[in-house]
Order: structure tokens, then C-alpha cells, then sequence
């Protein structure tokens, strides 16, 4: 079943969709589960005040929904703030248009709750659970997305992911003039790094529902190769990224064979390479880092469920320890919940230059 955050993968690589996948509990993505609870709390029926509902955030997220409670939501929700719910799950059928609201805050259960009996027909849905949807007094609804870590996010006005609850409540809800989407990069400090924002046509959105439909028709022929001939063609890309199959991608596995054994000598010869050379072995590095750091992520994973016996004699397991530390994130929080205003929080930051090596254009 291809889900809404694994859309843009799937319209991309049909493959993505039907390799081994390895699921993993991403920091970011505890993030967001923490942001839901909060805004589920703030919001009707609930309707906690900020102080009360940060309360129940983890300490280093308390920055972030004090943001999110404090500007973003008001700003962006305006009169869809007695509508707005957070974390609701909807299932889309590609066949019928059909839209099926399976609940709120149901953690990504979405076979359970859609009750599809079958796996084929199961493939016909698309299933995805949204931040935060309102509606306004003009017919017109909005979706808004939050997103925490690092790297590109497609703008919202291309963006599969929001572009699927765009469908779905254009479909779902009545009498709806228009549709509008946000997406926000959120700092760790709660400040806005990043936001898009698009309103999407009827033309639009019914254009997009004809690309999921070719989506899961190309996904079915893949599972069908794949069946078949144990391969199939993947297409690398941005969306490769938080692909679950990234690590059994045939790509990257291909990458890692015929890299690997050159690693050391790449290694031996920077000093004397040319500045092309070492461009492309920069190139390399990068890609070989990333597939890396998700085999790490995953064997962790694994060790978090039991100890792993390694060839050394020692054991990869879990260890606790003590760690103090002074909390900045919760320090702005409290400020902000305080009434410290954002120029207020913004001149106590400690501002100095530092380098780092970046990928940026040419140098002048």
C-alpha cells in the first residue's frame, strides 16, 4: 500500500514501493508525532491553553510548538481554527475517488483500519495522515505540514504529499471552493527556517488524482517483474532520500560493490588529485556516506530489539548513561510562553563565524 509521505517515491520509482522495505522510527519522525499531540491538544475539543498543553512536550520540542501554537497556527489557520483538527487519517481509492476518513491519531494503521481483506485490494488505496486540516467560513480548506531535519523538501505547490490531502479534501468536504496548502521547515529552536505555500485548482487536483491512479498502476507492474525476474528498474533521485528499500535498492548495492574496494585508494590519493579528481570523489563520498549511515540506522534498530554478538567478542546493545546539560530549546520555550517577544528571544542569541565546508555555487 503506498502511503502519502511515500508518494512522491512511488510517482518517481515505482520500485520503491514494491522492494524489501526496512522501517525504522526516524528522530524526525518522533518529532512529529510530538507536534500532533500538541496541536491535538490545543485545538477543539480540547482546547488547552499553550502553557498547559506544552506541558506534555518533551523538552526539546517545547521551542518548536511554542512556535507552532504561538504564530504559525494562528497566522496561517485565521477562521478555520473551530474546524482545525490534527492527525486525522484518510484512505484514497485510485478506481473510484472514493475518500474514507479512517480516524484520528490511529499511528499509521492503515490496513487495520481501511479492512480490506485482500492485498490486491488494499494496492487500489492510498492512505496518509495529515498534520493539520480546517476549514474556512468561505468553503475554502487548508492542510499544513510540518517538517523538522535536514535536506531539500519539494515546494508545496509540487509537493505529492500535501497534493494527496488537497484530493482528498476537495473530495471529501462540501462545497469546497479551493484548496490551500503550507509546508513549514522548522528549526530546533522553533523558528521558521523554511515555508511554502500554494492554493490548488480544481484542474489541478484532479490532474494530480490521474497521476496517483498511473502511480499504483506502475507500482503493480512492478510487483509483477519483481515477481517474475527477482529485479527491477529503480530511478534514483531526491526522493531516494527516506526511501524504506533504500537499503536493498539494486542501485545503491551495485554502488557499494564496485566502490567499496576503491575507498582506501580514493583515500591514499586526495593530497594528489586534481581538483576534477577530487570533485568526483566528493561525489562518491556522498553517496557512499548516505547508503552507509542507513545500513547504521537500521543495524541500531536492530540492536534496540537484541544485543548483536560481534566477530571482536563484544556485543552492540543499548547503554544508559547520565548526561547533564543545559537545555536552550526549553529555555526559548519558556520564554516565549513567558511573553518574551520574538525580537526579545532573537537578541539573546550569541551570533560568531564559523566554517564549514558546504556544497554551494562556484566560488567567485
Amino acid at each position: 500500500m503506498i502511503t502519502a509521505s511515500g508518494l512522491e517515491a512511488a510517482i518517481h520509482c515505482p520500485a520503491s514501493a514494491v522492494l524489501p522495505r526496512a522501517y525504522s522510527t526516524s528522530a524526525w519522525a518522533e518529532d512529529g508525532i510530538a507536534r500532533h499531540e500538541f496541536l491535538r491538544r490545543v485545538l477543539p475539543p480540547s482546547s488547552l491553553p499553550y502553557e498547559e498543553a506544552i506541558e506534555f512536550v518533551p523538552k526539546d520540542l517545547r521551542s518548536q510548538c511554542a512556535a507552532i501554537g504561538l504564530a504559525g497556527l494562528d497566522d496561517l489557520m485565521g477562521d478555520c481554527r473551530k474546524t482545525a483538527r490534527a492527525e486525522v487519517a484518510y484512505a484514497y481509492n485510485v478506481d473510484t475517488g472514493v475518500v474514507r476518513e479512517l480516524g484520528v491519531a490511529i499511528s499509521r494503521q492503515y490496513a487495520k483500519h481501511l479492512g480490506v481483506r485482500t492485498s490486491a485490494k488494499a494496492e487500489r488505496w492510498i492512505c496518509g495522515t495529515l498534520d493539520l486540516e480546517g476549514g474556512s467560513f468561505d468553503g475554502s480548506w487548508t492542510v499544513k505540514d510540518w517538517k523538522s531535519g535536514h535536506g531539500d523538501v519539494t515546494h508545496a505547490k509540487e509537493n505529492p504529499q500535501v497534493k494527496f490531502f488537497g484530493v482528498v479534501l476537495g473530495k471529501s468536504k462540501p462545497n469546497v471552493s479551493k484548496v490551500r496548502s503550507a509546508i513549514v521547515r522548522l528549526h530546533d529552536d522553533g523558528r521558521v527556517e523554511h515555508e511554502s505555500r500554494a492554493t490548488y485548482t480544481a484542474l489541478e487536483l484532479d490532474t494530480f488524482a490521474d497521476t496517483m491512479g498511473e502511480a499504483v498502476e506502475a507500482v503493480a507492474k512492478a510487483r509483477r517483474h519483481l515477481q517474475v525476474h527477482k529485479t527491477v528498474d529503480v530511478v534514483e533521485g531526491p526522493w531516494c532520500r527516506y526511501c524504506p528499500a533504500f537499503a536493498s535498492c539494486p542501485a545503491k548495492q551495485a554502488l557499494v560493490r564496485a566502490m567499496v574496494p576503491e575507498l582506501d585508494a580514493i583515500g591514499n590519493r586526495i593530497a594528489e588529485m586534481t581538483v576534477d579528481e577530487a570533485g568526483k570523489a566528493w561525489a562518491t563520498y556522498k553517496r557512499i556516506k548516505q547508503i552507509f549511515e542507513t545500513v547504521e540506522r537500521a543495524l541500531k534498530d536492530r540492536a534496540l530489539l537484541e544485543p548483536i554478538p560481534l566477530p571482536s567478542g563484544k556485543w552492540a546493545r543499548p547503554v544508559e548513561f547520565e548526561r547533564t546539560s543545559f537545555d536552550a530549546a526549553a529555555a526559548v520555550a519558556l520564554l516565549r510562553i513567558k511573553g518574551a517577544s520574538a525580537e526579545e528571544v532573537d537578541a539573546l542569541r550569541v551570533r560568531g563565524k564559523v566554517t564549514q565546508i558546504r556544497e554551494v555555487n562556484r566560488p567567485r
